[in-house]
């Protein structure tokens, strides 16, 4: 585990302590909870953005060969 020390403004600080003590943890595990949930939000993001790899024929022809398929569409 990394330790960082991060500047707040103490407004801020003043604001998460009571979530934090509402869910019965420390301000620090309540900020490391929401960086977590914010990186998987941007993981889930970025991750449902990229374009799956297209089909080749040699693809298309095992799938078929697999399912018995003996559709000519698109051919």
């Amino acid at each position: 585990m990394t330790a960082i020390t991060i500047r707040l403004p103490n407004s801020v600080h003043q604001k998460i302590k009571a979530p934090a003590a509402r869910d019965d943890v420390s301000v620090n595990q309540f900020i490391a909870s929401a960086a977590s949930e914010k990186m998987a939000s941007v993981w889930s993001s970025t991750f449902s953005r990229r374009k799956p790899p297209r089909a080749n024929a040699v693809t298309l022809i095992t799938i078929r060969a697999w399912c018995g398929c003996t559709c000519t569409r698109g051919r």
